[in-house]
């Protein structure tokens, strides 16, 4: 099973403040800012 929630919520509790979702779209971007609204995301 995926583990999204709990595998950001590691990556943020580790020091990760900035997340970059390469390709079309931004459905990751949102996920990752309802999980976490600190951390900054953005596409590519």
């Amino acid at each position: 099973s995926v583990r999204w929630t709990q595998t950001v919520q590691n990556m943020v509790a580790d020091g990760a403040t900035e997340f970059v979702e390469c390709g079309p779209g931004r459905v990751l971007q949102g996920l990752i800012r309802k999980i976490d609204s600190s951390v900054e995301t953005k596409g590519v």
